[in-house]
């Protein structure tokens, strides 16, 4: 039908009963997306609307709402942690909320076999729609992806100039002055292979560090494994601890990836920025969700702080890539770091 249609105030009457609803239907199923704030309900009651409408024809007055509304449905969503089973469970209830009614107003235009024109006309209206949201969804995603990724790139380049570049330099330095040294003072020259010696070792010491921490995105079992690792490299004056309740085996490796690089980071800014003599990490599994805490005693920092040093940007893009809460609180005797993650069906149990 269109706007000249005698139905289309009866029909403005019955979108506003099915939006009710829907409304109805979303709090009994205790729809997280209710709790998602104010613009994301509005943005539930515009799709329902949109789709009700093109099931029945009905062409509304414009509306800046709906131009775009699936791709920055997708795009909220994923910004605000929203599980896209979520959005699954709210696409279900449309049908609920609106096929009686939809078959009904087709039925008062004579359409034929009105129940099943609904079901087909609604089906695809909403599986329109959320290709569209699912598109930017994933696409979100990926964009947080790629600035994470870039910024563990841009780490590794950093330790590469900043530790293994001048360790070599150094090693191959004294290495080139062994000829000098070897005509005039031998013990001189002895130092010096030594010395080189030890600059390599420790190079070599480095590189093989950087390896295992890039191993944990494919080996999530050794999430623990490699924490423990990246504990032993810090300063003999600090006294590290780590605890789990949990062996991770069963841990989707994108998540270990993503735990692992979260609480190392913590731990690099306890060690570069508080000058704790104490850091513990502690990784804990309760029911479905996983713990992961990093406390230092050290002098804190500024955790409201936008200075990319701490990589607090990155730790929380990471956090939003697999649905994790992100808390930081930095006082002057110590800050503590705390992951709460949701963890997907087949993860790893307390033990």
């Amino acid at each position: 039908m269109t706007d000249e249609n005698p139905s289309r105030s009866t029909w403005l009457i019955t979108r506003d009963r099915i939006a009710d609803r829907y409304f109805d239907l979303l709090a009994a199923d205790d729809s997280p997306l209710l709790g998602a704030g104010e613009a994301i309900q509005q943005q539930l009651r515009s799709q329902l609307l949109a789709i009700v409408d093109e099931a029945v024809d009905f062409i509304p007055p414009p509306s800046a709402e709906t131009s775009g509304l699936s791709a920055t449905i997708g795009r909220d969503r994923a910004s605000t942690g929203v599980h896209p089973s979520a959005s699954l469970a709210a696409a279900n209830l449309i049908f609920a909320a609106s096929l009686d009614d939809v078959a009904e107003h087709l039925r008062s235009d004579a359409v034929p076999d009105p129940l099943h024109a609904a079901s087909l006309r609604l089906n695809k209206a909403i599986l329109q729609r959320m290709a569209d949201a699912a598109a930017n969804y994933v696409g979100f995603l990926l964009e947080k992806a790629g600035t994470a990724h870039r910024d563990e790139a841009l780490r590794l380049s950093r330790e590469l100039h900043d530790t293994v570049g001048p360790a070599i330099a150094v090693g191959l330095q004294n290495l080139d002055m062994i000829e000098y040294w070897s005509e005039r003072d031998i013990d001189a020259a002895r130092a010096r292979i030594q010395t080189g010696r030890q600059q390599l070792h420790d190079a070599m010491g480095l590189v093989r560090a950087l390896a295992a921490e890039t191993r944990v995105a494919v080996e999530p079992a050794g999430t623990g494994d490699a924490l423990r690792r990246h504990l032993a490299t810090l300063p003999k004056t600090i006294t590290t601890r780590y605890t789990s309740n949990t062996t991770l085996a069963d841990l989707a490796p994108h998540y270990g990836s993503e735990i692992f690089l979260i609480l190392r980071e913590a731990v690099r800014n306890a060690a570069t920025h508080g000058s704790p003599s104490t850091v513990t990490v502690d990784i804990s599994v309760a029911g479905t969700t996983l713990t992961g805490s990093v406390i230092d005693d050290g002098h804190g920092f500024d955790a409201t702080s936008a200075s990319h040093g701490t990589g607090r940007a990155s730790m929380q893009e990471r956090a939003d890539l697999i649905g994790a809460d992100l808390d930081i609180v930095s006082t002057p005797s110590g800050t503590a770091v705390t992951l709460t993650v949701p963890l997907p069906s087949g993860a790893p149990h307390d033990q």
